[in-house]
Order: C-alpha cells, then structure tokens, then sequence
C-alpha cells in the first residue's frame, strides 16, 4: 500500500508535513475555543437567572412592606 507522501520531493514533503500540522493545531484551537465559549455561556446563564431571582425577591420586598 502507498502513501500520499511516497513521490513527493524533500520541499513538497516538507510543506506536507507543515500544512496538517497546522491544520491539527487549528483544528485544536477551534476546540479550546468551543470549550471557552460554552463555560460563559453557562456563567452568563447562571448570572441572568440570579439577576431575575433578585429582582423578583426586591419586587416581593417592596410590595409586601412598603415603606
């Protein structure tokens, strides 16, 4: 069985080489990326139910003891 890379002059064999390494480490930063932005989309989650909680819980205070 042949591989891609057996008629391949020593600069093309090189520029192979180069170009999937930089498409894994593109493909790894596209990763780490996705990771990041699905743990502030949890936080940002988190923060925008506390924040309606809060504003619930100072409605229910100011109705119920009126100043």
């Amino acid at each position: 069985m042949k591989n891609d890379t057996d008629n391949l002059t020593r600069e093309a064999y090189k520029k192979h080489i180069k170009d999937s390494h930089n498409k894994h480490i593109n493909k790894e930063d596209k990763q780490k990326v996705e990771y990041t932005n699905s743990g502030l989309k949890r936080k940002l989650n988190w923060t925008i139910f506390l924040l309606i909680i809060g504003i619930i819980i100072v409605y229910l205070v100011l109705f119920f003891f009126n100043p």
